[in-house]
């Protein structure tokens, strides 16, 4: 069974929450097994006040619709943060939008930065 833990001024102070004790007192631990993170990007994650984070993010390519009156929508690449683990408890629920938004940015960065540095890779040879 799962045990409640008090994560209130965890979550004030490091995952941008203003008011520790009004926005939650308690979560339930969240089980995450690896069928559930299967196909999802990974991402280590460290904040300004020492956070480590394992996330997990889902990641969808850019699409070009195309010019004409009938194509389909364009939209740019984008990643969406799925789970984020502190010690193997999710915590993705109590992140402000702004962490949450920052660790988004960071973690497409560093997979468009791997992706250059693979295909660098694979011309040299």
């Amino acid at each position: 069974m799962n045990e409640p833990i008090n994560m209130a001024q965890f979550a004030a102070k490091v995952c941008g929450m203003a008011q520790p004790g009004r926005d939650f007192v308690k979560i339930t631990k969240a089980v995450i097994n690896s069928d559930d993170t299967r196909g999802l990007y990974q991402y280590q994650y460290t904040g300004s006040e020492g956070l480590e984070l394992d996330c997990y993010l889902e990641y969808e390519a850019e699409h070009d619709g195309g010019t004409g009156p009938d194509s389909e929508e364009s939209w740019p690449e984008s990643i969406t943060l799925f789970y984020a683990l502190h010690k193997g408890e999710d915590i993705s629920e109590v992140l402000s939008d702004d962490v949450r938004s920052t660790i988004e940015t960071k973690a497409l960065a560093d997979m468009n930065k791997q992706a250059k540095e693979n295909n660098d890779r694979m011309e040299a040879e």
